[in-house]
Order: structure tokens, then C-alpha cells, then sequence
């Protein structure tokens, strides 16, 4: 039996329990902090895998068996977290970009940011002038990639992958994260993201604590039913 145990440690085998989360990209630099204060007060492993907020929820409703996700999109309900703003990089204001050549935004039918951005160009009026001169990426990342290289001349993005001139939260819905579980390690997890520890690194990477305004409300600090819950069904991909 020691000989066996002995194996396994020396094949790095591990036993605890692990909690999937797929998580929007533009959470790529706070997500790990928030996984690793998790795993110190719970024991339990997170696997975190980044990618557009719309992949995110193609991939769970053809069955990739996330047990939460964290996303900027509203497709699978859930409870916020964390929010954002747009900011508009590479010019001074909505208005010159009548002035200039190429501006790149998220994919707006997959990308919330690109959702975002053309509703806050078209609230300004400028949506259609910049027909054929508009380039969509992946998500938030690509997008301000394609600025950094001087490909676009200006982009909106999250203020927080970026400084720019900050764009009236007015002009397009609340740009918020929302935990949706799918499975228990995924209900703890998504309550994990209620709290205040969670709470600080979102504040200290730029983003909004959503959650702190649910407890000043009175509102519980747990997540709300779960998908499943909700819909009266069995979750895609549960476990």
C-alpha cells in the first residue's frame, strides 16, 4: 500500500476535487489571482479556460461541461460580479472617427465588447459612417492588438485591457460579468465570487465590484437558482 501511495506521489497524481470555469478573455489577468486565493481557502483546483464570452456559451450549450462560467454576456443568466466600462483608444472622442481610417471593435454577435461598442456608436450617431471601414476581432484582446500594431487607427475596448477616453456609460447596456454554476463545485465556486476577496482583485485589476453593490443592497452574497433551476432542466454538459 506505502509502495502504491509512493507511485502516485511520484507520478504527480492529484486527487482533489477540481472546479472547470470558463471565463470570458477580458478576465484573463484577475481570474488566476481569484482561482489561487480559492484553492488556498477551499483545497479545491481550479481549471480556467479563457475565450470570447460567445464561445464560452457556444461550447457549454454543445456540451463542454463547464461547471461555472464567468461572462460579459447575458445568454445564460446567472448572477453579476464584476463590471466594466469602454473606453475609445487611438483618438480623443467618438466624434473624430468621421477623421480617420480603419476602427476595429469585438465581433458584435459574439464578442459582448463589440455588442457594447456598436451600441455606443450607434447612440452617437456614427455607426453608419463607418461602414466598410470597421474591423471585428476575436475578442477584446485581437481588437486591441490590432491598434498596438497600427493596423486600425482607433478601437473600443474594456478599460481595463486599456487607457482611453472613457465612453458615457449612457450610450450602451451595463457591461456586467455574471457567474452562471452548472454543478455544486460550480455553486461554490460562483459564491466564492460574491465575497469580498474576490471582490478586491476585481476592484484592484480595474473592474467594478458588482457584487459588493448586491451586499449593500441587502442582496445575499450567494448566487442566485442555477441554470438549471431556473429553466426546470438538466444543464447542458452537467456532470
Amino acid at each position: 500500500m506505502r509502495f502504491l501511495l509512493l507511485i502516485l506521489l511520484l507520478l504527480g497524481c492529484d486527487d482533489r476535487a477540481t472546479v472547470t470555469v470558463g471565463a470570458a478573455s477580458s478576465l484573463a489577468e484577475v481570474m488566476p489571482e481569484i482561482a489561487a486565493a480559492y484553492e488556498v481557502e477551499t483545497g479545491v483546483r481550479v481549471q480556467l479556460v479563457f475565450a470570447s464570452s460567445g464561445k464560452i456559451v457556444q461550447q457549454q450549450l454543445a456540451g463542454a461541461g463547464y461547471d461555472v462560467t464567468v461572462l460579459a454576456d447575458d445568454s445564460l443568466d446567472g448572477t453579476p460580479v464584476a463590471g466594466n466600462r469602454l473606453v475609445l483608444v487611438g483618438v480623443g472622442s467618438l466624434d473624430e472617427l468621421d477623421d480617420i481610417g480603419r476602427v476595429a471593435i469585438g465581433a458584435p454577435d459574439t464578442v459582448p465588447a463589440g455588442k457594447y461598442a456598436r451600441q455606443a456608436l450607434q447612440s452617437a450617431g456614427v455607426w453608419d459612417d463607418l461602414d466598410g471601414r470597421l474591423v471585428y476581432g476575436a475578442n477584446v484582446r485581437q481588437v486591441l492588438a490590432y491598434v498596438q500594431r497600427g493596423e486600425v487607427d482607433a478601437a473600443l475596448v474594456y478599460a481595463t485591457d486599456a487607457e482611453g477616453v472613457p465612453i458615457d456609460p449612457a450610450l450602451h447596456d451595463p457591461i456586467d460579468y455574471r457567474a452562471t454554476y452548472f454543478t455544486d463545485t460550480g455553486d461554490r465556486f460562483a459564491g466564492f465570487l460574491h465575497k469580498p476577496t474576490a471582490g478586491l482583485a476585481f476592484e484592484a485589476h480595474g473592474f467594478v465590484d458588482r457584487a459588493a453593490l448586491l451586499r449593500n443592497a441587502g442582496v445575499s452574497d450567494l448566487p442566485g437558482p442555477s441554470v438549471a433551476e431556473q429553466r426546470g432542466s438538466e444543464p447542458a454538459g452537467a456532470r
